[in-house]
């Protein structure tokens, strides 16, 4: 029996590698991107997201092993727990950090990942996104900086000596 999550990620990459030698130095989008938007493209709703579908595939990867190894129920969800939050996105970059966010809630949700633990990974994920740049944040510095720069000094057109 295939897995049709599987197939799919098979087409999607194969589309991605060919558009790839097509298009040279192009960027293309992401793997994820990709499917997404073909998941869209194909009705499929909710649109399934990847770094929550990897995650679920190890967690029953960890599992299935440990039982065949003869363990077990109860160490084998021990071990697909460990393989799903070794296998979630690094906090780096705003489309990792919203998959992670995305994986530790599906973790809690279907309980790999317990309730406390589950919060200290989304403050961490709260901590992770509040170190990226914002434009608006940037601006906002600058003019703030140039504000207190300017009051400041003193002016010696309005200095009384």
């Amino acid at each position: 029996m295939s897995n049709p999550i599987s197939e799919f990620m098979a087409v999607g990459q194969a589309i991605l590698d060919e558009a790839k030698q097509h298009l040279g130095d192009t960027k293309i989008e992401s793997l994820p991107s990709v499917y997404t938007k073909l998941s869209e493209l194909a009705g499929v709703y909710p649109v399934p997201n990847l770094a929550v579908d990897l995650c679920w595939k190890m967690y029953m990867q960890g599992k299935q092993q440990t039982i065949e190894m003869g363990r077990s129920p109860a160490k084998a969800h021990q071990v697909g727990c460990l393989s799903y939050r070794s296998s979630m996105p690094k906090l780096a970059g705003l489309d990792n950090i919203r998959d992670f966010v995305a994986c530790v809630a599906h973790g809690m949700c279907i309980s790999v990942i317990p309730g406390a633990e589950g919060t200290r990974l989304l403050y961490a994920a709260q901590v992770a996104y509040s170190t990226l740049p914002s434009p608006k944040r940037r601006k906002k510095r600058h003019k703030t900086s140039q504000t207190r720069t300017e009051t400041s000094q003193p002016n010696p057109d309005t200095s009384t000596t």
